[in-house]
């Protein structure tokens, strides 16, 4: 996909304070998650990783019934990374926490 080639983006680091457990090492959380807008739903398979999650919000047109695409009709490119972040940080707390937040748009090339 053209997103593959380069990906504009910005990390935002999230501070995580847990303790090290034997637990800790067999479930290692995954360390990044990318946060995409875009008009129509697109396939994120390439984002996702041992070390990554990808979630997606969508504007434009519905998107079919997916666990991690939210639709927002007509958001702004602001309201729409706020509600990514937001899931993303409730997403992580049950996961163990990222340490990377990496937004992008669709028409990143």
């Amino acid at each position: 996909p053209k997103y593959s080639n380069a990906i504009c983006f910005l990390a935002c680091i999230a501070t995580t304070f847990r303790q090290v457990s034997s637990v800790d090492v067999e479930l290692q959380p995954k360390k990044f998650i990318w946060m995409m807008q875009s008009k129509e739903a697109v396939d994120l398979s390439f984002l996702r990783s041992e070390a990554s999650d990808a979630i997606q919000v969508v504007w434009g047109v519905q998107p079919p019934d997916q666990e991690d695409t939210f639709w927002l009709p007509n958001s702004t490119c602001t309201e729409g990374r706020n509600y990514l972040l937001q899931r993303a940080l409730l997403r992580g707390r049950a996961s163990g926490g990222y340490l990377y937040y990496i937004y992008t748009e669709d028409d990143a090339e």
